[in-house]
């Protein structure tokens, strides 16, 4: 079985659908794919992540193992993620939700 550094959740119930998830998931394989990271990262689809928050809040992105939850995720902010976390292990303040301790 692979390991991977990263396991990213997002979450494309109706009310984050509705604000783009879709779109935010298609993009975040895409760049995942084009910064070489598929043997790194797993990305998958997500049922509602956070009950009653994602009309206000979404789209959700989550990554585990460090239980970091990224709130109003767009295309635009995916590239951020990409390339702050995902590749450089830092947080992105202005999309943090909250960091769940595990």
């Amino acid at each position: 079985m692979i390991g991977f550094k990263y396991h990213v959740f997002v979450c494309t119930c109706p009310s984050c659908a509705e604000k783009g998830a879709e779109h935010v998931l298609q993009r975040l394989r895409e760049k995942v794919e084009a910064e070489e990271l598929t043997d790194k990262v797993n990305v998958s689809r997500a049922g509602c992540l956070l009950k009653g928050q994602c009309r206000e809040h979404g789209p959700f992105v989550v990554l585990y193992p460090q239980n970091v939850w990224y709130h109003k995720v767009t295309e635009t902010s995916v590239d951020k993620i990409v390339a702050q976390h995902l590749k450089k292990g830092q947080i992105v303040h202005e999309l943090l939700y909250f960091i769940q301790p595990s």
